[in-house]
């Protein structure tokens, strides 16, 4: 609230993300976004905005941390050295163990 009140007395756009009860009493993440509409004079006539849901994106971010830390665990743990190349040629992925040996 306090970062919502403050965009609203510099008249500057901007964005906070924060938990917002549902109807049924759940708590969601939401991202808010307000931008002024000014007048010829520069004084602000009216507030714009959206809200986001980003409930589930943030569920699947995690799961998608997960699943590389799990991959990179999976990786470090093989007695070799593994690594994986882009079509160009950068090197997308190194093994711990290759890297100690190098």
């Amino acid at each position: 609230m306090d970062k919502c009140q403050a965009m609203l007395a510099s008249g500057k756009a901007g964005e906070v993300e924060a938990r917002l009860r549902r109807f049924d009493g759940n708590f969601r993440w939401f991202l808010f976004r307000g931008s002024p509409q000014r007048d010829q004079s520069g004084r602000v006539v009216k507030w714009h905005g959206t809200n986001t849901d980003l409930e589930d994106r943030k569920h699947y971010k995690e799961a998608l941390h997960a699943s590389e830390r799990d991959l990179r665990l999976i990786i470090d743990s093989i007695p070799g050295f593994v690594w994986t190349n882009a079509d160009a040629g950068e090197i997308e992925l190194v093994s711990q163990p290759y890297l100690n040996y190098l």
